[in-house]
């Protein structure tokens, strides 16, 4: 591809990072009132992820918008008594603040918001089983996508590392395995794709490049940025093991959404972004690491 055609998609890429970056350190650095900005950007994006996503599956605009708005302003203020917490200027550890905002009450009601856009669809499907994964698409999708922008806004509020090891995971996945498959997808495991019937560009030289890259990162921050510093195990263990995992996992979030795409032949989630689709195909593996790593958070601090 020439340079002329990839300008569209570098321009968007810095407008992205002039964007995203500002929002970070003003959630973190601004008090209070950063605070509340902060939260009402990363709800926006993950209301609009939701959006595009439905949308894309050709759900009316007037559904998509109302299930998106319904499923992460709840899931975004519950609970209301510790959110209220956040907002002051508290510096408490954000594994702390997870454990008392990811509770319970915001998946189980995600969970049944999820069931309302093929309720409003479905006497116009007649395949069952397009209706079960497709279900299974929707529930999937919204809950990992509140989860990974509400962790985001409260790991934000503590410990910008933090934000920068969910988010650079995959990044560095994406990239050094784009840069990987390039330059040694022919003469690496000759040339074999990873999920060729999923994603024809992906290999397994890719693969293996961005996960090398992408666990040094993990390692590195994930000890240094004291990430796991909660879990009382030995700190340099934890942080080699959650970064094989993580490193695992992003690709994997990457390749359930293509899955998505092909079963309903789409090749984005929107044409948002030049180059780059829309927001919740810049957000997927992302989203996805970050989920896992809150389960993790919830469940050993």
């Amino acid at each position: 591809m020439s340079k002329s055609k990839n300008l569209p998609r570098y321009i968007s890429a810095i407008a992205m990072i002039l964007v995203i970056f500002p929002a970070f350190f003003l959630t973190r650095y601004a008090g209070e009132v950063g605070r509340y900005t902060g939260s009402v950007i990363y709800m926006f994006v993950a209301i609009w992820g939701v959006f595009e996503f439905l949308t894309a599956l050709k759900f009316t605009k007037a559904a998509s918008i109302i299930t998106a708005i319904m499923a992460i302003v709840p899931f975004f203020i519950l609970p209301l008594g510790p959110l209220k917490e956040i907002y002051k200027y508290d510096d408490q550890d954000f594994a702390i603040n997870l454990k008392k905002l990811l509770t319970w009450i915001p998946f189980v009601y995600i969970l049944g918001i999820s069931f309302i856009p093929m309720a409003y669809e479905f006497r116009k499907m007649k395949d069952s089983g397009k209706m079960f994964t497709r279900q299974m698409a929707i529930t999937f999708s919204l809950l990992i996508v509140a989860t990974f922008l509400k962790t985001l806004f409260i790991t934000n509020t503590t410990n910008i590392a933090t934000v920068f090891f969910f988010i650079g995971i995959a990044i560095i996945s994406d990239t050094m395995g784009f840069f990987g498959g390039m330059l040694f997808g022919k003469k690496w495991f000759n040339g074999k794709k990873l999920a060729p019937k999923i994603s024809p560009k992906k290999t397994w030289a890719g693969f293996v490049v961005g996960f090398f890259f992408s666990t040094i990162f993990a390692i590195v921050l994930g000890y240094y940025g004291k990430i796991w510093a909660l879990i009382h195990v030995n700190q340099w263990l934890i942080s080699v093991v959650m970064a094989l995992i993580l490193s695992a996992v992003s690709p994997l979030g990457d390749l359930l959404f293509s899955a998505i795409k092909r079963q309903e032949d789409i090749k984005d989630f929107s044409n948002l972004i030049p180059g780059h689709g829309g927001i919740f195909d810049r957000i997927d593996a992302m989203s996805l690491v970050t989920f896992i790593s809150s389960i993790i958070f919830i469940t050993f601090t």
